[in-house]
C-alpha cells in the first residue's frame, strides 16, 4: 500500500471518529450555544492559507523556560527545568538546547537527515540515528522518545503539500468540540494530523502518526501565539506563532513530554543577521559538547547514522 493510501485509511477513521462524535484531544474548546462549523474548506484552500502563513518565516530564535520529562534506562522518572533556546531553519534543521547551572546539559537537533541528542552531566552521552531508520525496527528509542527533526512540523511551521495524486485526496473533517478544521496529510518520515483554528487558521493540535497502523508517535499542544520579528515584513503583517509548546511522545506520553514558554521570538538572534550554521551541525556540536560515548541507535540497519568504529578503535 503507497504511503499516500496508507495515509487516506488513517484519515478515513480519524474523519469517522470525528463525526461519531469521538472527544478531541485536549478537550473541548466550543460552548453549547456555539454555531455549527458548517461545511470544511477544501484542503487546497487550508493548504495555501497555512503555506502563506508560514512564508515569512525561514529562520527562527528564541529563548525561553524548557522544562523535560522522561523515563530512564531503569524505568525511573527524571525531570529537568531550566532556560534554554529553540532555533530552527526552515524546513529541515532545528536546534533546542537546555541549560543548567550556565551550561548546555542537553541538546536536542536534527537537519534532513540524522537527528540527535546529547546530554551532559557527570556520565556524558551522544544519541544520534538517521531520521528515515528513527521508526524501524532496527533503531532504538532516543531517551526522550521523539525524531528530534520533526519539531519544526510539532511546533506548527510546517508547509501543507499542494500536490497529491490523482484520486487520492488528503481529509479533512471539522473537530465542534475544538472549533477547528482537521487536515490530516504526509509529513516528511510519516503521516500529520493538524487541528487548524477556524477563525484565523493557526495550528492548534499536530499529531504525528504511522500511517499504516494508526500508532501515534508524537503530539503538540500549541497556544498563545505573538508576534515573530522578522526582518523585511512590514509592521501588522508580522506571522505569529506560539509561545507555550508542549510535545509528548512514545508510550508513556504522561510521563515524557517536553514543554516550552517561549519569549521574543525573532528570525535571528538580538543584534545578529543570520543563525550560524554549526548550531545545525552534529559534529560541531560533539566537539563543543565532548560527549564520553556516542551511541548509535541504528547501528543495526542497513544505513547507520555513524559508521561503525573500525576494530581496535575506542
Amino acid at each position: 500500500m503507497t504511503l499516500w493510501r496508507r495515509i487516506a485509511a488513517a484519515a478515513a477513521l480519524g474523519v469517522a471518529c470525528l463525526a461519531g462524535g469521538c472527544k478531541s484531544p485536549g478537550g473541548a474548546q466550543g460552548g453549547p450555544g456555539a454555531e455549527p462549523l458548517g461545511t470544511p474548506p477544501n484542503y487546497r484552500e487550508l493548504a495555501q492559507r497555512q503555506n502563506a502563513r508560514v512564508g515569512d518565516i525561514r529562520g527562527y530564535y528564541t529563548r525561553g523556560s524548557v522544562e523535560v520529562s522522561w523515563i530512564d534506562e531503569h524505568g525511573q522518572r527524571q525531570s529537568e527545568v531550566g532556560e534554554g533556546n529553540l532555533i530552527f531553519m526552515r524546513p529541515d534543521q532545528v536546534a533546542l538546547t537546555f541549560e543548567k547551572v550556565g551550561k548546555t546539559y542537553l541538546w536536542i537537533g536534527g537537519g534532513p537527515d540524522r537527528s540527535w541528542m546529547l546530554w551532559g552531566g557527570d556520565i556524558s552521552r551522544a544519541y544520534i540515528a538517521r531520521n528515515r531508520n528513527a521508526f524501524s525496527a532496527c533503531c532504538e528509542a532516543f531517551p526522550v522518545s521523539l525524531l528530534p527533526a520533526e519539531l519544526i512540523d510539532l511546533y506548527g511551521v510546517f508547509e501543507l503539500p499542494l500536490d497529491v495524486p490523482e484520486g487520492v485526496s488528503p481529509a479533512v473533517e471539522g473537530d465542534e468540540q475544538r472549533r477547528a478544521w482537521v487536515v490530516t496529510a504526509p509529513a516528511r518520515w510519516c503521516s500529520r494530523r493538524v487541528w487548524l483554528a477556524a477563525d484565523d487558521g493557526r495550528p492548534m493540535r499536530v499529531e504525528l502518526f504511522d500511517a499504516a497502523t494508526g500508532r501515534l508517535w508524537a503530539a503538540s499542544e500549541l497556544t498563545e501565539y505573538r508576534e515573530m520579528e522578522v526582518r523585511g515584513v512590514a509592521p501588522g503583517r508580522q506571522p505569529f506563532v506560539p509561545t507555550r509548546v508542549e510535545v509528548r511522545s512514545g508510550e508513556l506520553a504522561e510521563e515524557e513530554f517536553v514543554r516550552l514558554t517561549l519569549r521574543d521570538p525573532a528570525d535571528v538572534p538580538a543584534g545578529h543577521t543570520e543563525i550560524k550554521p554549526a548550531l545545525f551541525d552534529f559534529d560541531a556540536i560533539r566537539r563543543s559538547m565532548r560527549p564520553d560515548e556516542v551511541i548509535v541507535l541504528d547501528a543495526n540497519c542497513p544505513e547507520p547514522a555513524l559508521p561503525a568504529p573500525s576494530a581496535g578503535s575506542n
